[in-house]
């Protein structure tokens, strides 16, 4: 999710946002900083660039030990929410020329808003008929931040190379508006075999399916082999 839309989403209003187009960032920068002109960050700026910027290694550990003193385990993808919104907020003291301290439990809150509205925008449009499935993404916490894209191959895994176009389809749903560049999960789906592939850690998850399963069964055939060898 781009930073403009998270700002947007959670409700920050009346504070001028200077969107830059290029350049490089003062070493010393975080990825979102405050001065009298306003709030400023590159145009495309997200919420997963942020969390990686080298600068703010030691405030990402410093929020993260927070967290977890005040409530449960919390997951990379949740924590860089966090981490996003203190800049946002920081950069808002700056720009006000206060130091007003930021709580666990106000980053919470727009953390909880900004959910609230991925849930909301989830796409199932091409997924409609598919109600188990629909129903476990938007009930997994995980699952609603991620983009999967299914591949359908009507053959078997070892005759790839002589389907035609007619044996294969693609459908797409979850989290498509809003979703991290890694946070895809691409599923291939065979007459005999299915693999699933989240890019955010490079690595394939693959079994063997039996036959008479419908295509709903098999992609959550796919999701559960993942569950129980991946921990998010």
């Amino acid at each position: 999710m781009k930073i403009k839309d998270m700002i947007e989403i959670i409700g920050i209003k009346d504070i001028p946002l200077n969107m830059i187009k290029a350049g490089k960032l003062n070493k010393d920068k975080l990825s979102i900083w405050g001065d009298r002109n306003g709030i400023n960050f590159y145009e495309d700026e997200t919420i997963w660039s942020v969390s990686i910027n080298e600068n703010c290694k030691e405030e990402k550990y410093e929020i993260e030990q927070k967290i977890r003193q005040s409530k449960y385990n919390i997951n990379n993808i949740e924590l860089n929410k966090y981490v996003a919104i203190y800049e946002v907020l920081q950069a808002i003291n700056e720009y006000n020329n206060v130091y007003n301290d930021i709580s666990i439990e106000k980053l919470g809150n727009y953390t909880n808003k900004l959910n609230e509205h991925i849930m909301n925008n989830l796409d199932f449009k091409e997924i409609s008929n598919m109600e188990i499935l629909k129903s476990l993404v938007s009930e997994d916490k995980f699952y609603r931040e991620l983009y999967f894209f299914v591949y359908e191959l009507k053959g078997d895994k070892k005759n790839i190379a002589i389907l035609t176009d007619k044996e294969k389809s693609n459908y797409k749903f979850g989290n498509i508006k809003y979703y991290e560049e890694l946070n895809r999960v691409n599923i291939y789906i065979y007459n005999d075999y299915i693999e699933l592939v989240y890019e955010a850690v490079g690595r394939k998850w693959s079994d063997h399916l039996i036959s008479n399963l419908t295509l709903e069964e098999k992609i959550i055939r796919a999701l559960d082999i993942w569950k129980t060898y991946y921990s998010n």
